[in-house]
């Protein structure tokens, strides 16, 4: 934007292409003035860019005979610019600049609300590893902030992408999004659901440091923004399940003792919707009682539906490969009953998952059709659960595995393949992890017929 202050040409068909006398510009002590090989260095001011907005401008010289003057913030400094520049992307200044309306007619627009420091949105990235990057990010949200007042999408989706590329480009372990004054400003001026607030909190996730935003960083905010910014983190992750996703990074595998370490904090999210009074539900082909409820299996779940917000299959692979000795291990101990208080809540992820399919399995091996009604009578899970379970139910039976047991068949059966299975993230198709699995996972075609239906307890009945 021209400013006649600054000393910039006040005839409009002089315009363009707009110079910038960057030594005269207003920027923050910290932030050194921007070189010409960072300017070129910025998605913001990439010449590629540039060149594909022109073309979609599609602006010739008539465009520049009218100007608009704008007059921002408190101080009440002005910019004139060509009012067909500013009604090109922004639906704020196409009502302003309307001719209907008194700015229109004028030639007056006033933005008493923005800041003078982003109304020049051309960012450097001078120093990747400095204190410097991390105040430009900043920057970079108020033009964010900027773009979504004007209703300027394309431009704010531009920003954007300079954010994604400044967080991919950082050193390790610095967390730009996630720094006191960015989580202030940021919650202070967007809405619940804003596409910002989304990218700050995967990169938080990403890092794996929510415990040092929760601990050290957010204490110092108001109170309505300590709501919300860790509103959207537990509503997307717990910091348990965050711990065995960094683990299994570090380590490459999940064992047993991993999985056996997990805090008991994680019990009290499910406590919430799936215990009821007396205990945890379980099932089998006669009945279904109330009895102790399974932490891990809990976790386990929990950090798959994790693995499937962070879309890492190879995650979530393992996940499935300690959870399926683990339902076997309660199933043994708990005279062939499975779980029925965590099915709504593992039906809730990705369809046709890995996870899902094989707690239909384990359904489908443990509980009779009586139960099943009870069960959704009751409320333990709703209808739409309920039809998930016995269209994979179905599919079972009519591609029937020559291992009817779940935990018998190969561990490749409940693992996620997103590119098919000869292009598996598996690391062998006939081994968990490169140890011999039990079991065969060979699949016979077969019709369903009442004859092969396994007999249910007459007690059920």
């Amino acid at each position: 934007m021209a400013s006649r202050d600054n000393g910039w040409d006040s005839n409009p068909t002089s315009m363009w292409p707009i110079q910038i006398p960057w030594s005269q510009v207003s920027r923050s002590p910290s932030v050194p003035a921007p070189t010409t090989q960072a300017l070129r260095a910025t998605p913001l001011s990439h010449s590629t860019e540039v060149s594909i907005m022109l073309a979609a401008m599609n602006l010739s010289s008539d465009d520049f005979t009218q100007s608009t003057k704008i007059i921002v913030g408190n101080a009440k400094k002005e910019f004139v610019v060509p009012t067909k520049i500013l009604t090109l992307q922004s639906e704020f200044f196409k009502s302003a600049c309307n001719p209907r309306w008194e700015s229109g007619r004028e030639g007056i627009a006033f933005t008493s609300n923005l800041n003078n420091s982003v109304n020049l949105p051309y960012i450097s990235e001078a120093d990747q590893k400095s204190a410097e990057f991390e105040a430009q990010w900043l920057t970079l949200a108020k033009c964010f902030v900027l773009g979504d007042f004007l209703q300027a999408y394309v431009f704010r989706n531009c920003v954007s992408d300079a954010m994604v590329v400044s967080c991919q480009t950082a050193r390790s372990g610095l967390i730009f999004g996630a720094t006191y004054a960015n989580l202030d400003y940021i919650y202070g001026n967007t809405s619940s659901g804003s596409a910002i607030r989304t990218m700050v909190k995967d990169h938080i996730i990403k890092a794996a440091r929510i415990e040092h935003v929760t601990n050290t960083l957010v204490a110092g905010l108001h109170e309505d923004r300590q709501k919300d910014i860790l509103g959207d983190l537990s509503a997307t992750v717990m910091v348990q399940d965050l711990r065995l996703f960094a683990i299994y990074i570090r380590n490459g595998d999940l064992d047993d003792e991993d999985i056996e370490n997990i805090p008991d904090s994680s019990q009290s999210r499910s406590s919430n919707s799936n215990s009821r009074q007396g205990g945890y539900a379980q099932v089998d082909k006669a009945r279904i009682i109330l009895g102790k409820g399974d932490k891990v299996i809990y976790h386990l779940i929990s950090s798959y539906l994790l693995g499937e917000y962070l879309q890492s299959p190879s995650f979530r692979n393992a996940i499935v490969d300690q959870l399926v000795p683990r339902y076997r291990s309660f199933f043994d101990e708990n005279e062939e009953r499975v779980p029925i208080w965590n099915l709504e809540w593992t039906f809730g992820g990705i369809r046709n998952s890995g996870l899902q399919r094989f707690v239909a399995d384990v359904w489908n091996l443990a509980m009779s059709e009586r139960t099943f009604r009870v069960a959704l009578k009751e409320g333990y899970f709703n209808e739409a659960v309920g039809e998930e379970v016995g269209a994979l139910a179905l599919r079972d039976r009519q591609i029937r595995y020559r291992e009817t047991v779940p935990w018998y068949r190969n561990a490749c059966t409940y693992h996620d393949h997103p590119k098919g299975m000869f292009n598996s993230p598996c690391r062998d198709a006939y081994s968990i992890n490169g140890q011999e699995s039990v079991g065969s996972a060979e699949l016979v075609e077969t019709s369903w017929d009442d004859s092969d239906q396994e007999q249910d307890n007459p007690d059920a009945w």
